[in-house]
């Protein structure tokens, strides 16, 4: 799977596994809180609402990479329904794992996430339904 912000790409690859991988650059425009309202769980909307304002894009900002990277690994991207899949939030606005999932998509005890960061700039997350699997990273500069 790919994901592009800006020139910066995240190539994932999975061996007989489905996978969906995501990235968005944390100081991208900002996302209105009416949008997490339209296209959330209320749970998720009202986390991110509860956030202090200083942490609240970099909170929504991670929670889209997370709904985003599942989506591309079932298969039918944004088109599935973003409010068809819900994650829990800490205090803090990071995500803490899939609380619950609609049922063509599997268990969300089944659904693996692993988020991660590409320094102060880029947000990011691979997701794959299954096992556990072992997640190698590389890095390239030209």
């Amino acid at each position: 799977d790919l994901s592009h912000a800006g020139e910066d790409i995240v190539i994932a690859i999975a061996r007989g596994q489905a996978i969906g991988v995501d990235i968005e650059r944390l100081h991208r425009r900002a996302m209105s809180p009416e949008i997490a309202r339209r296209f959330f769980c209320a749970s998720e909307a009202d986390a991110l609402a509860g956030l202090p304002e200083s942490c609240r894009q970099a909170a929504f900002l991670r929670l889209w990479t997370h709904k985003e990277a599942v989506l591309k690994a079932i298969g039918g991207g944004l088109s599935f329904g973003l409010s068809r899949l819900e994650f829990a939030l800490d205090a803090n606005g990071d995500v803490r794992g899939l609380r619950d999932i609609a049922g063509e998509a599997g268990a969300a005890e089944d659904w693996r996430l692993h988020r991660f960061a590409i320094g102060e700039r880029l947000v990011g997350c691979l997701a794959w339904h299954g096992a556990p699997r072992r997640v190698r990273a590389f890095a390239w500069t030209p």
